[in-house]
């Protein structure tokens, strides 16, 4: 056992949570203190309920956090607000945040170590904010289509479901926006970008969204997370009610991709030229043509699956934008292992909503890939017939 105000004027000297700038209001340090004793820390990238849920499961009465519970000066301690300190002052379990005294610390900073799992090992400081040098760079042979990859590799070969669950924690439900302003404002623009679409909705379709967005987190126990970026409500609501079938053990691996999508849409927005000169096409891409009529076959709902523990399981889930065509099936620079995959197309679904009788409700195609290369995999469809082939 150590007291905790040893562990306070640590960390509080260690992070020079007194000298270093911050947002208005990010109230670096201890935010909410317990009898004083502590036994088990625990840690995480945001104080958000379910995380102070387990965090009290796991027995830990001091919760050290990146984004803490207050931002922006004083405001109601209402719902999940509440909740929080109402389950924390119950079990004794103090909150310690630091934002971004934690980001720029020469050891333990967010910045330090994501370079160094890039493989930058020479950096020098840069970015003068406050007074303070945010951020870390390095001048290295490094192609983007390397960057990429193992981005990439560190998402999916090094990080934990918990880690995933973490990263959700950074974005706004989709179509509220304005819960990114207290905790993120640096990247509000990019969300309210990605998202741009989503705002232009009617009310119903808006309220519709809202509603699942509720279901999805009440069931999941974290917010719906999909690369929003083109995508009409309707489209994403399509989406969500697919996703909303999965159990947790699998829509974790569907929400995942989706969120490494979004990383690779973030990371082309702030290295110039990244779109031009890297490869950041899908390995896995489809196309849906209505050869009925003679068109593509938009807004139909398709799902990739592959084997996991010898049972088809949802590795990701898109709709067809209006050509017909989804080109992010999985996000840049993840590349699928050898095997075989199924992917699945809604067509019941398809010709419901163009008020047509289908007599193939689902076309399932599997495939097998082989290597890196592009997989193209085209369906044609009519009420009564189906075909595919490799495309390119």
């Amino acid at each position: 056992m150590i007291e905790l105000k040893e562990i306070v004027r640590f960390l509080d000297a260690e992070l020079r949570i007194g000298e270093v700038p911050d947002y208005p209001g990010a109230l670096n340090g201890l935010q909410l203190e317990n009898d004083g004793r502590v036994t088990k820390v625990a840690a995480a990238v945001d104080a958000s309920l379910p995380v102070f849920e387990k965090a009290i499961a796991a027995g830990a009465d001091l919760l050290i956090v990146h984004h803490g519970m207050f931002w922006h000066g004083a405001r109601r301690v209402v719902d999940s607000q509440y909740e929080k300190l109402k389950l924390a002052m119950n079990a004794n379990m103090s909150v310690y945040s630091a934002h971004i005294p934690l980001d720029i610390h020469h050891e333990w900073g967010n910045n330090v170590l994501l370079c160094e799992k890039i493989g930058m090992q020479d950096t020098e400081k840069f970015h003068p904010w406050k007074g303070e040098l945010l951020g870390l760079k390095e001048e290295m042979d490094l192609s983007l289509d390397e960057l990429v990859k193992r981005a990439a590799s560190v998402w999916y070969n090094e990080c934990t479901s918990d880690d995933f669950k973490d990263a959700f924690t950074g974005h706004p439900k989709i179509g509220d926006v304005s819960s990114l302003i207290e905790k993120f404002a640096h990247t509000t623009d990019w969300a309210e970008n990605e998202q741009e679409k989503v705002n232009d909705a009617n009310y119903e379709t808006i309220e519709a969204l809202a509603k699942a967005n509720t279901a999805y987190e009440e069931k999941f126990r974290y917010i719906f997370i999909v690369s929003a970026s083109g995508k009409s409500a309707e489209e994403m609501l399509a989406i969500i009610n697919t996703r909303l079938e999965h159990n947790p053990e699998d829509e974790i691996y569907v929400a995942m991709n989706e969120q490494h999508k979004i990383t690779v849409i973030r990371l082309v927005k702030v290295i110039e030229n990244l779109s031009e000169k890297a490869d950041l096409s899908s390995h896995i891409t489809t196309h849906a043509l209505d050869t009925s009529i003679g068109v593509p076959a938009k807004y139909m709902q398709i799902t990739l699956k592959g084997l996991r523990n010898n049972q088809w399981k949802p590795m990701s889930v898109g709709i067809t934008n209006a050509d017909g065509r989804i080109s992010d099936v999985l996000p840049a620079g993840r590349l699928l292992i050898p095997g075989i995959y199924t992917m699945s197309f809604n067509t019941g679904n398809y010709y419901k909503v163009n008020n047509q009788n289908g007599f193939y409700p689902e076309v399932s195609i599997q495939f097998e890939v082989l290597d890196n290369s592009h997989y193209h995999i085209p369906l044609l469809i009519n009420p009564f017939g189906y075909s595919t082939y490799r495309g390119s």
